[in-house]
């Protein structure tokens, strides 16, 4: 589904229902919020549908973050996920017809990982003192 996307913008016959989206949060029920850009950068609720769950879930794990293919059903004003596009996909997209930076930046990720520090900076003599303080018999 995504190489035909991509075949249709570069020979510039993409259809106009269909955009790409980034996932901002999941609301449960098959549905999540997503940023996309059809007639500027807006905010929506799509859903995922039953194709993606189930068996079929194993290939297209949506999370926070993962740009996706929408496509708008204007007959009930609603969106609905086509595909999960991966990574080399969205530089080839992006490259092809410029994604809006609003979208390509809306998610802040942490360089640390999953943004817990569980560090805790200990003083060399106060990692010393509770060892020695630390007595099998008193456990």
């Amino acid at each position: 589904m995504v190489k035909k996307y991509i075949d249709d913008v570069k020979k510039e016959e993409a259809d106009d229902n269909v955009c790409v989206g980034r996932v901002t949060k999941f609301l449960g029920n098959k549905r999540f919020e997503v940023i996309y850009d059809l007639d500027g950068v807006k905010t929506t609720q799509a859903r995922v549908p039953g194709k993606f769950s189930g068996r079929g879930r194993k290939g297209a794990l949506v999370s926070v973050g993962s740009f996706v293919l929408l496509a708008e059903d204007k007959s009930i004003k609603s969106f609905e996920m086509l595909a999960l596009i991966k990574g080399k996909y969205v530089e080839l997209i992006n490259s092809l017809s410029p994604i809006n930076p609003s979208i390509m930046n809306c998610i802040k990720e942490d360089a640390s990982g999953d943004g817990i520090d569980f560090e805790r900076e200990v003083a060399e003599d106060d990692d010393k003192k509770e060892i020695e303080d630390s007595d099998i018999d008193d456990i």
